[in-house]
């Protein structure tokens, strides 16, 4: 009796330990979240007090609150794997006897942290500049030490792109832009006249965003069937697309109150014999 006794405390006590010591992990890992949550609230709040560029603000904001969490979850893993008694100080070692392997294992991994972090040091973008990465016209819509994401001007698709493979940036966001039009009008219409509606119409529109211009320069080729006229108009950055549509309907507006054509291409089609 007294045998049966001893071993229903004994197992009585490794539950009650086992209980302890699931509430200890839930409790490490509850401080390893709430440490990690402060000290981003509070990196934020001292960066929101700094005076810089908001684009600038919210990448770094974005890329703190990256880096904590994923320092927040390795901590957490290695707790974990403590709790169920994997030796990590082991685990430890044999990544620094394997970090030759590692690092070649990793190469690209490696280019596109050591990428993105120059692209951070350099501001060549930020989060909402509109940029051209690898032939893709886009606005950056996040930013990580490995990947940039931006969404495609023309389908409204998310690419995903490592920052060890960007060799080229064209960042229109950075000064201010040059709105460049070409009106391509046929050889029928006098082009003195046409000069003459497109300077009524857009050299005389005010607007805050429009730094210089619109200005009609004048005519910039002649073809077999056309001519054509160039516009050009500075703006401010990021707005190069916005006036684009809005100068082509003004000019469109123009052109048909005076019943005037643009220029279409002769398509020869020519049927079966």
């Amino acid at each position: 009796m007294s045998k049966k006794l001893n071993q229903w405390l004994f197992a009585g006590q490794i539950e009650n330990q086992m209980l302890l010591d699931l509430i200890d992990l839930v409790l490490t890992l509850v401080i390893l979240y709430l440490v990690a949550k402060i000290i981003s609230y509070v990196a934020i709040k001292l960066l929101k007090k700094t005076k810089i560029n908001e684009k600038v603000l919210k990448t770094t904001i974005n890329l703190i609150k990256n880096v904590i969490n994923v320092v927040f979850v390795i901590m957490a893993l290695v707790t974990i794997l403590d709790f169920f008694g994997v030796n990590t100080s082991s685990l430890i070692a044999t990544a620094g006897i394997g970090g030759v392997a590692l690092a070649f294992g990793a190469q690209s991994l490696v280019k596109d942290v050591i990428s993105g972090l120059f692209i951070l040091i350099e501001g060549q973008y930020y989060i909402g500049d509109e940029v051209v990465i690898q032939g893709i016209s886009a606005n950056v819509v996040d930013f990580t030490l490995r990947t940039t994401k931006v969404q495609d001007f023309d389908t409204g698709a998310i690419h995903f792109i490592p920052n060890g493979s960007i060799e080229y940036v064209e960042n229109r966001s950075k000064a201010n832009q040059i709105v460049n039009l070409t009106v391509d009008i046929p050889n029928d219409y006098d082009p003195a006249l046409i000069l003459e509606i497109l300077r009524d119409k857009l050299e005389g529109y005010q607007d805050p965003n429009i730094l210089l211009g619109p200005d009609v320069k004048g005519i910039s080729a002649f073809k077999d069937r056309y001519f054509s006229i160039l516009i050009l108009t500075t703006v401010k950055n990021g707005l190069i697309y916005e006036y684009q549509r809005k100068l082509r309907a003004m000019i469109a507006e123009a052109l048909k109150e005076n019943d005037i054509s643009l220029y279409h291409p002769i398509i020869n089609i020519q049927g079966d014999k």
